[in-house]
């Protein structure tokens, strides 16, 4: 909901999963995927550490319509906690 919008809910939420997933599951890599036009999505999973690997486009059928696709990913001995 936009109301909620940039007040660090989700960075908070992310960075607990991520604690889960990298330290309780032992997990060695994470991928996330976004649309492109969705800068703040981007930047926040900049701000964790996430590098973009790639876009593939017109990847997906979305609402009707080709979608572009954004890939991101992040190994466990990139990641820094908090």
């Amino acid at each position: 909901a936009r109301a909620f919008w940039g007040q660090g809910d989700a960075r908070e939420m992310l960075t607990a999963l991520l604690e889960h997933l990298f330290v309780e599951r032992g997990l060695h890599r994470l991928r996330a995927n976004i649309d492109p036009r969705n800068s703040a999505s981007a930047q926040l999973l900049h701000r964790l550490g996430f590098r973009h690997e790639g876009r593939f486009v017109e990847s997906l059928w979305f609402k009707g319509a080709w979608a572009d696709e954004d890939w991101y990913a992040l190994l466990r001995r990139e990641w820094r906690p908090g």
